[in-house]
């Protein structure tokens, strides 16, 4: 991810499902080096990811019910200076993770 860093444009990619992730890390404690990491967001592991930012669903006749939840503030830990946003798109017959960023 940082060798994409200086290109102008977004990103969206298809993550697989034992990726980790980190959130950002809690303010600073005054003592010893500033954490770079949060909590871990482990996509296989639903209760790591904490309440969505924002969640919706949606009905559609041809295809049913699609729920989409996004959280925000998220990176990889070699690149803890890039936040990415993960969207989750579930459907009856499928479920993935995507990054946005």
């Amino acid at each position: 991810m940082n060798l994409t860093e200086d290109i102008p444009s977004d990103l969206l990619l298809r993550l697989r499902p034992n990726r980790c992730l980190y959130k950002s890390p809690a303010g600073y404690s005054g003592c010893g080096r500033p954490r770079k990491h949060g909590d871990k967001f482990q996509l296989a592991n639903a209760a790591s990811w904490g309440e969505a930012q924002s969640t919706s669903t949606l009905e559609d006749e041809t295809i049913g019910q699609v729920q989409i939840q996004q959280w925000s503030n998220l990176h990889f830990k070699k690149s803890a200076q890039r936040h990415f946003q993960v969207i989750l798109v579930t459907h009856h017959w499928w479920s993935g993770f995507l990054l946005f960023g």
